[in-house]
């Protein structure tokens, strides 16, 4: 369930979808650190 939600995240980053009056980099950095806690979790499977 958890890596569903963080792939609708990262298709948030393609998208390039606004959040409101956030700054575009601020919502990249977080995505991108979802990404890689994502990617993260893969070495524990």
């Amino acid at each position: 369930v958890v890596n569903l939600v963080f792939r609708l995240a990262w298709l948030q980053t393609v998208l390039h979808s606004n959040f409101g009056s956030v700054d575009y980099r601020v919502t990249g950095f977080f995505l991108a650190s979802l990404e890689v806690i994502r990617r993260g979790q893969w070495n524990f499977y």
